[in-house]
């Protein structure tokens, strides 16, 4: 009974190792345009999302004076 769970143990184990060293490759050109993608389309609304912030304050507060 011991060495079936043993086995059982030892074949898991190393499926999770062959999962994990096929997930481990290197970064392709295509992954990294894709992070950069969406740092930059991050950025794009988040500086926008500012903008609709500070615009209307920054006329608000030139209108008043």
């Amino acid at each position: 009974m011991s060495a079936i769970l043993r086995l059982s143990l030892k074949m898991a184990h190393n499926s999770d190792l062959q999962k994990s060293a096929s997930t481990t490759q290197p970064t392709t050109w295509l992954s990294r345009w894709g992070k950069r993608a969406g740092l930059l389309a991050f950025l794009f609304f988040f500086v926008k999302g500012l903008a609709w912030l500070v615009v209307p304050a920054a006329l608000a507060a030139w209108w008043t004076q």
